[in-house]
């Protein structure tokens, strides 16, 4: 899986920076927004996988690191300002190594239901990656 930078960076250093996240360029069409901040030294965010839902992870502030798992294999990513990455069905996310006051913003395509957000590991290997 790859990074896809799909943010636009306008830096004016009088004024200060403008960053653009066109919808187009997504495969989906975004239904919420929410942020992920604060996080403290050595925690790790998500640790877990949707069916339905797909996500745009991008860094607002800082850096950090994501982890996804899926058929295809393993993939770990710095996320910086100006890069995102596609977080895509059927896929174990880990998000990491946050810088101090980092940011990661998140696109998703569908409105928050529980019922598609799966937090075990051992299940997710069973459903998605031993799925025949």
């Amino acid at each position: 899986m790859d990074i896809f930078a799909r943010i636009d960076v306008f830096e004016e250093p009088d004024r200060g920076d403008l960053s653009v996240v066109q919808f187009e360029n997504l495969d989906f069409k975004p239904k919420r927004l929410f942020w992920i901040s604060n996080v403290p030294p050595g925690q790790v965010r998500a640790k877990h996988w949707h069916r339905l839902e797909k996500q745009y992870l991008f860094a607002i502030r800082g850096e950090f690191r994501v982890r996804i798992e899926s058929k295809e294999g393993i993939s770990v990513n710095s996320v910086v300002r100006g890069s995102g990455a596609d977080l895509p069905t059927d896929a174990w996310i880990e998000i990491y190594d946050f810088s101090t006051g980092a940011v990661a913003g998140v696109l998703s395509s569908r409105d928050y239901d529980p019922t598609d957000c799966h937090t075990d590991y051992d299940e997710f290997r069973k459903v998605v990656l031993q799925a025949g």
